[in-house]
């Protein structure tokens, strides 16, 4: 019988040399690894498409505008609650303003991305939550 993976991570960056470097470190971990190079994108991944849906997401603050940051906090009002891993600099209010469970300042050493997902940890599944109506 095979084994299911222990879970799905998808990469926000534009950075191909990043990209290169993350992939081994999670395939070690075997998680599925999506990347997006987009804000628009990862919103579609995590929130608009079918699932299973990543249950981290890796984010490359290096390469995000003001905007694209602002646009992440849309995940957690539509409602993904998946963590966030936080690579490069980053202002310090976004960290619980999007409940960043980790920041890895770059340059990122060795397996460091590989340590703070095992640190992290990917146990709950992550789903898209049925609207509540009102039943008055």
């Amino acid at each position: 019988m095979p084994s299911e993976s222990p879970g799905r991570a998808l990469l926000l960056t534009t950075d191909v040399a990043l990209e290169g470097m993350i992939q081994p470190e999670l395939a070690a971990l075997e998680i599925d690894l999506q990347v997006a190079r987009s804000v628009e994108r990862v919103i579609a991944a995590l929130i608009d498409e079918p699932p299973p849906r990543a249950q981290l997401l890796l984010a490359d603050f290096d390469a995000l505008s003001p905007a694209d940051v602002v646009q992440l906090h849309d995940l957690r009002g539509r409602g993904w609650f998946g963590a966030i891993l936080a690579l490069g600099r980053v202002p310090p209010e976004f960290g619980p303003s999007l409940n960043i469970r980790r920041i890895l300042p770059r340059p990122l050493a060795g397996d460091a991305v590989r340590r703070a997902v095992a640190a992290i940890g990917l146990v709950d599944r992550t789903r898209r939550i049925s609207t509540l109506r009102d039943e008055r």
